[in-house]
């Protein structure tokens, strides 16, 4: 009876170390908060046009998400949230030793676009990342450098810039301006809940001046 005891004992003790909660993984959530605009806009007319696109990852395909929001206005000293729908950048549950890598960046519209086509360009955009992640086999993680240059090499020549024809009959791409770069690496293991600031500024004299912070949230659920 007490050998049959013991190996109960031992066998529930191989089962419980074989599943620990950390082999499960981790729920990790990244979500922009909100858009604050200090001292400055970008825009001469005092008044901008704020968006950013994020690429985000964990090594995996099926963990890769990209999204780019849409513009909120901004005057000095404004202070606005990100839209319910738009502040979730990733989401997904990750290995407890792994991380996410990716990056934002964030923009002042100078040129309008064609919004209604936000979510298919998001679309091929992540399914881009995917792939290349997908495809990184040198046994080294991918870096966020890497992952938001690949998603801003679909968004930026079929969504972000806008061609027009000069006078000359030549073909010109405008740029919208580029108010900051971040880049990420998340560990999963960390604290249950964290908000963090991004800033950026620009303040050389003779350009265009500004700066904004943004808050944004990192939420380990184990």
């Amino acid at each position: 009876m007490r050998f049959c005891l013991t190996l109960a004992v031992l066998a529930a003790g191989v089962l419980a170390s074989a599943t620990p909660s950390s082999a499960q993984g981790v729920r990790v959530r990244i979500e922009l908060l909100d858009v604050r605009c200090l001292q400055d806009t970008e825009s001469p007319s005092d008044s901008d046009l704020f968006y950013a696109v994020a690429a985000l990852t964990d090594g995996t395909a099926k963990n890769t998400r990209t999204t780019v929001t849409e513009p909120i206005a901004f005057h000095i000293g404004e202070s606005k949230p990100v839209a319910a729908d738009q502040r979730v950048v990733f989401d997904a549950t990750v290995p407890a030793q792994g991380s996410v890598r990716g990056g934002m960046r964030a923009f002042n519209e100078d040129f309008l676009k064609d919004w209604s086509v936000r979510k298919s360009v998001v679309d091929r955009a992540t399914n881009a990342v995917a792939a290349a992640v997908a495809a990184h086999k040198d046994g080294s993680p991918i870096t966020g450098a890497s992952v938001l240059k690949t998603a801003l090499d679909v968004y930026n020549p079929s969504f972000l810039w806008t061609s027009r024809r000069g006078d000359d009959g030549r073909t010109y791409r405008d740029e919208d301006t580029t108010l900051g770069t971040l880049e990420l690496n998340v560990p999963a293991d960390g604290p249950a809940e964290e908000t963090k600031e991004w800033t950026m500024a620009e303040k050389t004299v003779g350009a265009n001046t500004y700066e904004y912070k943004v808050r944004y949230r990192v939420v380990r659920t184990k």
